[in-house]
């Protein structure tokens, strides 16, 4: 039910956009382009009403309801311009319509493409990237375009279903294990406070009840010491939770 609600508000936001980008040439009632740029603007703040859990998450739905309801009217404009082209006589009508239109569409697609870019944590460099190239190259536009909405889409979707299973769950701490655990990453990294190695892991694990520490160690020095210095972190963190030991998550040199 969710999803055919989306669907409709994308088509019928879609539709209006439509409306709005071919006002000059639709209509010439100065009440109803007012009526028309308002939808305009309330389409552009708010694009979508059902909405998943978190601020980030709302924010790539909104940009990504954008370019949806911007490739939906824009194929309404491509063939509103044929059939202008074929049924009217006034060539110049035409295309101030067809640059108004323009316009209106590309502030529409940017205020979408902007949103997902900035706030999508799956699109990674790869795709972002391929969005930007491609951009250029008529035809594949529309392929970068899909892959993005696509890859926003699915992130929206399965992020909103671990947020609502973990919120379901809270009271089980399902991970909440005897032993702290103590995350030690690979070589050339540092455990930084804003940049973390392990990505979304860490906090996964401690919203069902995992107690986490990380390595605190110089990756890129010799196994010897960085091992000491691992094995300082572990009396320290028994020395500071009162533990018998802990459990280690290693990668790549991290597990040397």
């Amino acid at each position: 039910m969710r999803k055919i609600a989306r669907a409709v508000q994308y088509v019928c936001c879609g539709i209006i956009l439509f409306a709005v980008s071919n006002c000059y040439a639709l209509c010439q009632s100065i009440g109803y382009i007012a009526l028309l740029l308002g939808a305009y603007i309330v389409i552009n703040i708010a694009p979508v009403f059902v909405l998943p859990k978190t601020k980030r998450l709302r924010a790539c739905a909104r940009g990504n309801a954008l370019l949806i309801e911007f490739l939906i009217s824009t194929a309404l404009s491509v063939v509103f311009f044929i059939q202008s082209l074929f049924h009217s006589p006034d060539l110049k009508e035409i295309m101030v319509n067809t640059l108004f239109a323009i316009l209106l569409e590309a502030i529409v697609f940017w205020n979408g493409i902007i949103r997902v870019y900035v706030r999508s944590q799956q699109l990674g460099i790869k795709i972002r990237v391929i969005g930007l190239v491609c951009g250029l190259i008529p035809v594949a536009q529309l392929i970068a375009l899909g892959l993005i909405i696509r890859t926003v889409s699915k992130e929206i979707a399965f992020e909103n279903r671990r947020i609502l299973l973990d919120e379901g769950r809270k009271d089980l701490q399902v991970c909440a294990t005897k032993y702290p655990i103590l995350m030690v990453h690979g070589v050339f990294f540092r455990d930084f406070r804003y940049l973390n190695y392990w990505g979304r892991i860490p906090e996964a694990l401690q919203n069902n009840g995992a107690r986490i520490f990380y390595g605190n160690h110089q990756s890129a020095a010799a196994v010897a010491q960085s091992g000491k210095e691992i094995s300082d972190r572990i009396l320290q963190i028994v020395s500071e939770t009162g533990c018998e030991k802990v459990n280690i998550i290693a990668h790549s040199k991290g597990g040397a």
